[in-house]
């Protein structure tokens, strides 16, 4: 292929993401996409599962028409969506009947399944594509970055109100419900993803000077509204991304050429940890402390029962399907023999979404989780090694909020959330795309 641009009468042809710009309609559209889901209360009702559905189809159309076009099919090559498309495919083997009967306990469901990670598989290669620059990837982290911050000044408005309902209209099923989740940990879940990429580029010495006290603003209040969310989870890992980010930031400054720039990372730590002390303590520590004073016997969120209890039937479901899972989707159907729905206690989810991988996907299922969290760690390692600050910020926050969540999801059903999947989907195509744009090919491991 030549340099030179193809005629839109040229005959249709595929290129590698690298010979030819997506164009803005995509890049905006997922973004777009990205700072939707959250908002119908985390995208997990029927209707906005649809909408996302769609969206994927939409997604689609956009990008054929570009192709289109320009005379040209771009696709990106990246490894990071084969696990996608093929647990959709397995879930899709999984709701077929062989002999009359199917994999899945519950095929209606685990084909919904199959539609909806066909949906994201599509999403991540969309996001791929629009993601063709640096300047790309740093808009979306910085858009994303305040998009934290104002769901954050949202939740901690709504909550000092009093309200019982979410957006002051819709009356919430729980009372530990913030900003548009009906979960709390599932809002610090998000704010987990989205966290680092405005915290890492501060870490980096990417920030300019006379917006670093801004940026240090932002961070705090979204550490504030975490704290007084009072998700033991959420506040959990997001001390260890913390912690992660200024590991990796130091081996990333000791690693590649120097940029001529100070990283402030342990002056904006100390500054942050003094804010963050400040506003908590103005706006009262007691929910605070009591939360985390009660994290030992508080395995669970529940009145009912205790995350221990629940990943104990949820063991006792794997080993009855141990090699095939019992149907991606399927969940709280399969695990009625192992935990019977009660008044009070329906079960939908393992709370803890390795061991839900496990009993839903089986053994192809874990592999294919394994493939896609190595990769992310092999574009994590690559991240390192860029050279240009604000990209390098970027990826290290994006790597650092997959992480935060990976934690959470220990217990907790963060990628069970569609909103969620989408953002961590993401920071996932972030991190790959500023680690192959990003690093010198003399650099890379």
């Amino acid at each position: 292929m030549t340099n030179s641009p193809l005629r839109p009468s040229s005959p249709l042809r595929l290129a590698r993401p690298a010979l030819l710009a997506s164009g803005p309609v995509l890049y905006f559209a997922v973004v777009f996409l990205v700072l939707w889901a959250p908002l119908p209360f985390g995208s997990v009702e029927p209707w906005s599962i649809a909408v996302l559905r769609l969206s994927a189809c939409a997604l689609v159309v956009i990008w054929a028409v570009h192709a289109a076009r320009v005379g040209v099919f771009v696709i990106s090559r990246s490894m990071i969506q084969v696990p996608l498309y093929c647990a959709a495919a397995w879930a899709w083997i999984q709701s077929l009947s062989f002999g009359g009967a199917a994999i899945s306990v519950d095929p209606f469901l685990t084909f919904q399944a199959a539609v909806t990670l066909l949906a994201f598989a599509v999403f991540v290669s969309a996001a791929l594509l629009a993601l063709d620059s640096a300047a790309r990837i740093e808009r979306a982290a910085g858009v994303l970055f305040w998009f934290a911050f104002a769901l954050s000044v949202f939740g901690m408005i709504q909550s000092f109100t009093g309200t019982r309902s979410i957006y002051w209209l819709v009356e919430s099923p729980v009372v530990n419900f913030f900003g548009p989740y009906v979960n709390k940990n599932h809002f610090a879940g998000l704010i987990e993803v989205l966290l680092p990429l405005g915290l890492g580029p501060l870490l980096t010495g990417a920030v300019p000077r006379d917006r670093r006290l801004m940026t240090l603003f932002v961070v705090t209040v979204i550490l504030v509204a975490v704290a007084l969310s009072r998700s033991r989870g959420g506040m959990i890992a997001i001390v260890a991304q913390v912690a992660v980010l200024i590991a990796l930031t130091v081996v990333a400054r000791r690693t590649s050429a120097g940029d001529g720039r100070r990283a402030p990372a342990l002056a904006a730590i100390f500054a942050i940890i003094l804010l963050v002390g400040a506003g908590v303590g103005w706006l009262g520590a007691g929910p605070i402390t009591e939360s985390l004073t009660t994290l030992p016997a508080a395995m669970s969120d529940q009145s009912e029962t205790s995350r221990i209890e629940i990943w104990s039937a949820t063991v006792s479901l794997i080993s009855t399907h141990p090699i095939v899972g019992s149907g991606i989707g399927a969940y709280g159907t399969a695990i009625l023999r192992h935990w019977p729905a009660t008044e009070y206690s329906t079960l939908l989810y393992a709370h803890n979404d390795y061991l839900q991988v496990l009993a839903d996907a089986g053994i192809p299922g874990a592999f294919l989780a394994i493939l896609f969290v190595g990769l992310l760690g092999v574009a994590l390692s690559r991240s390192i090694h860029i050279t240009d600050p604000g990209l390098r910020g970027v990826a290290l926050g994006a790597g650092v909020g997959c992480i935060g969540l990976l934690i959470h999801s220990v217990v907790d059903f963060n990628l069970q959330i569609p909103s969620n999947a989408i953002a961590f989907l993401f920071a996932s195509a972030m991190l790959v795309r500023a680690s192959s744009i990003g690093v010198p090919a003399t650099a890379r491991p």
